[in-house]
């Protein structure tokens, strides 16, 4: 079974990795009274600097919001190899397993304005996937996500991940999305991420 992103089983069907990110198969409800809202824990990739964020993309592109969707992703089974070689080697994954280890992700479609570095091109549009959603009536929240859909700004910086087939996603929640508008590059309001770049003027010089 496959998914167009990859997630890979660890060890047993309570924990999955997404891209780098990972996602407690086991999430809590935010009240125990309320059976609306889960909470996701992720642990994403720390790169402490613009510049080692940026180093760290396959993609940084300028783009706006066309559309977003909610979809439910599931682990690629891999048996091949030995134990040694392989943690999913011998492992008997259900169907029921499976469906456990399904994880929600916001796909929000971008429409690429400017294209800083990457196999991507000006008028191009690219998925981005996060973690998190409202799937069935019951929301999924990963603390450390903002959502790309909800940022206010007239375009958006994106640091990206590339899995192929026009699929992507951050290089973490917090480094990889910036607010642009008139050229000036600001991370997203309560991140606390400080970026050492103000345009994306600074952004294609460390990138050169």
């Amino acid at each position: 079974m496959s998914t167009r992103r990859a997630l890979t089983i660890l060890s047993t069907a309570s924990t999955v990795v997404l891209l780098g990110a990972a996602c407690a198969g086991q999430p809590t409800t935010e009240d125990p009274s309320s059976e609306s809202v889960v909470h996701v824990s992720a642990d994403y990739p720390d790169y402490g600097s613009t510049e080692a964020a940026l180093e760290a993309a396959d993609v940084v592109l300028v783009g706006t919001v066309e559309s977003s969707r909610e979809r439910v992703e599931y682990p690629e089974v891999d048996d091949s190899g030995t134990g040694l070689e392989n943690p999913q080697s011998g492992v008997d994954i259900s169907d029921e397993d499976l469906e456990e280890m399904g994880v929600v992700t916001t796909v929000t479609t971008i429409k690429v304005t400017e294209v800083i570095s990457g196999d991507v091109e000006v008028g191009d549009s690219v998925e981005v996937s996060q973690v998190g959603g409202t799937i069935d009536g019951v929301t999924y929240i990963e603390d450390s996500t903002t959502f790309i859909e909800e940022v206010d700004s007239p375009e958006l910086l994106l640091l990206l991940n590339d899995f192929g087939d026009g699929d992507y996603d951050l290089v973490n929640p917090v480094e990889g999305v910036y607010e642009v508008s008139d050229g000036e590059v600001e991370a997203l309001p309560g991140s606390g991420v400080q970026p050492e770049v103000s345009s994306l003027e600074e952004v294609r010089e460390l990138t050169e």
